[in-house]
């Protein structure tokens, strides 16, 4: 091959690579600021909301479960502390269950989890939870609360605006266990910041 061809086909290569890593990272981006943001894509709009704004709600809430999985999955890898391990792992299978209702809630108003969402969830996921994982034992539990208690206050939100009772129950389900999940890291945290405290004197 003329190497003319060669340096075309590797730029039109490079093109298309930057293109398509330029995407994720706009994906990636959106979910994160979604995630953090003080309140969620489906807005506050105080009233009662229409299918559609459901459907948009349930795609975003299947983003946010699939991060909590990943996030979890990440986070547990090459932890020695078998009690945290172990409650990673209990708290990445429960996010899947909080996925598979939310997706049976979207079929039930007849709409799709879309890809775009479950695979942006999962690369938030598993960036964020190597990310806090390398930081440390308290980086990481930082990062859980936080990540619990965002995820607390989108289903808390979308419960009060929502007036379909068998969507409400699985909201508050799938709450109760985000607030248990958030109570537990609140409790590491305190026992890490006391261990801190006594390796000081």
């Amino acid at each position: 091959m003329p190497q003319w061809a060669a340096w075309i086909i590797g730029g039109i290569t490079a093109v298309f690579v930057g293109a398509a890593g330029y995407s994720a990272w706009r994906l990636w981006r959106g979910l994160f600021q979604n995630l953090f943001r003080d309140r969620p894509i489906f807005g506050d709009r105080g009233g009662t909301l229409r299918r559609g704004d459901l459907v948009t709600a349930l795609r975003f809430f299947m983003s946010l479960e699939q991060s909590q999985v990943k996030f979890y999955e990440r986070q547990r890898q090459n932890i020695t502390d078998p009690h945290l391990s172990l409650a990673l792992q209990k708290f990445s299978d429960v996010e899947q269950q909080h996925a598979h209702r939310v997706e049976q809630q979207l079929h039930r108003l007849g709409a799709e989890g879309l890809k775009v969402h479950r695979g942006a969830g999962e690369a938030w996921g598993v960036i964020s939870g190597l990310v806090t994982r390398l930081l440390g034992e308290k980086a990481m539990l930082n990062a859980g609360h936080r990540l619990e208690q965002k995820a607390i206050d989108h289903y808390l939100r979308l419960y009060r605006q929502c007036g379909d009772p068998e969507l409400k129950k699985m909201l508050m389900d799938n709450l109760i266990d985000e607030e248990t999940h958030s109570a537990w890291f609140r409790e590491k945290l305190a026992q890490v910041q006391e261990r801190e405290e006594g390796d000081s004197y």
